[in-house]
């Protein structure tokens, strides 16, 4: 479990297509991509073809890479940020920062990376400096790291040779399918065509952003000032990915449904927040309301049940009959049943949640109280929530970081975080 959560959070691995076979083609070279023909795509915008994947988001996928007229050709690379290509790609000649990687003036989230201490905390491309909108117009727009897992998810891959170029195709329930050519990233020179690299509009830290690498749901971090190249996509819905907005409300509070077997549905934001991204109140396990000091002597509650009544939930008390503190169980569904990355929402760094269905979720990393404050080790690097259960000393939580997710045991008079749940028969 440990090495696969390494795995998704850190997403520093390579897939090479040089050990391929290739597939046998079908009229033109395009093989095994089961009608979905020469990716000619089912419609255009601005003049450049996209194709449907009936993907939930309605995120339609341009069937070429910027700069290219066909499926198979390389294209442009950009710098992250950038919108236009150039001859070498590295910290001097990129735009935003002044030489060096510790000097951005740009897209910065954490003090020491920026030029006197610049932060802006935007982790999302604007328009202005995504490479798909400014090539190719408005409604264009480089993929979020949301919309590449939907489509991976959504989708069979399979590696593919098209007119003599590797790649990997991937194949829709609906017969289309897109063509990825293998194109490298170039710093002094183009380097890596066995590999697929692809810009997100999303930034994963200061100095580095999402990409695809083409490995099924997996992305991986490049450092932002090397060329890569960008694939375009067009959302007329402009739903793409989702924000946890939520898609119901009980007692004023949203929830969003993620299809869980067990039906649960899952707040969108902490108890005392008003968005998903706000940290909200602290609470002791069994305590009711926030206060100045966490320490054993102030703890208040001296029952040791196994689970909280409902009296002593910080959820129910605060959010009416119906919320509740989940239990481990239900964490452990929640974390199990979707797709989940380390991320910045609105400048706050904290896990995401996708589920195939296209909702989303976002818990920050709201850190833990320590007697009288918040630890904040580290920038707000983890978080800890309450489950319902606990013991005599102990009750257990969940912890998140940039690792993922883990189930632990914290004194119950600590501070933590409430993450409300309610049971979807109770609607």
């Amino acid at each position: 479990m440990k090495n696969a959560l390494r795995l998704m959070a850190i997403l520093l691995f390579a897939w090479a297509l040089a050990s391929c076979t290739k597939n046998t083609n079908d009229g033109g070279g395009n093989g095994g991509n089961n009608g979905g023909g020469n990716n000619s795509g089912n419609g255009t915008y601005n003049g450049h073809e996209y194709v449907d994947l009936g993907l939930p988001s309605g995120t339609l996928w341009a069937t070429c890479n910027v700069g290219a007229t066909k499926p198979e050709d390389y294209g442009d690379h950009f710098a992250w940020g950038e919108t236009t290509p150039k001859d070498c790609y590295d910290w001097v000649s990129y735009k935003y920062c002044m030489g060096s990687i510790s000097t951005l003036t740009k897209y910065c989230c954490i003090s020491e990376d920026g030029y006197n201490g610049f932060t802006d905390y935007q982790t999302t491309l604007l328009p202005e400096d995504d490479a798909a909108t400014t090539n190719w117009g408005s409604g264009w727009r480089m993929p979020t790291q949301e919309e590449w897992i939907e489509m991976c998810r959504h989708t069979t891959m399979s590696h593919d040779v098209v007119n003599g170029v590797k790649g990997l195709r991937f194949i829709a329930s609906n017969g289309n399918s897109l063509f990825f050519p293998a194109s490298g990233y170039i710093t002094n020179f183009l380097e890596n065509t066995r590999y697929c690299y692809y810009w997100s509009s999303s930034l994963r830290s200061s100095v580095s952003a999402w990409f695809h690498g083409g490995d099924y749901e997996m992305l991986q971090t490049q450092l932002r000032c090397r060329g890569c190249s960008v694939r375009p996509v067009v959302n007329f819905n402009n739903n793409g990915g989702g924000n946890g907005s939520g898609n119901g409300t009980y007692n004023g509070h949203e929830y969003v449904d993620f299809s869980l077997p067990s039906g649960t549905l899952w707040a969108t934001c902490n108890v005392g927040a008003n968005s998903p991204e706000e940290y909200g109140d602290y609470f002791a396990w069994g305590e009711t309301q926030p206060k100045d000091i966490y320490t054993d002597n102030t703890y208040t509650y001296s029952d040791d049940p196994s689970i909280l009544p409902s009296e002593h939930d910080a959820a129910t008390a605060n959010w009416g009959n119906g919320w509740r503190m989940p239990t481990q169980d239900e964490w452990e569904e929640l974390f199990r049943k979707t797709r989940w990355f380390w991320t910045w929402q609105q400048g706050v760094p904290g896990l995401k949640l996708l589920d195939i269905n296209g909702n989303s979720l976002f818990l920050p990393f709201a850190d833990i109280i320590w007697e009288d404050g918040p630890d904040f080790e580290e920038d707000f690097r983890y978080g800890c929530y309450w489950t319902n259960e606990g013991g005599s000393d102990f009750a257990m939580t969940y912890y998140i970081d940039s690792d993922g997710w883990r189930r632990k045991g914290y004194e119950r008079f600590r501070g933590l975080s409430v993450r409300p749940v309610r049971s979807a028969a109770k609607q």
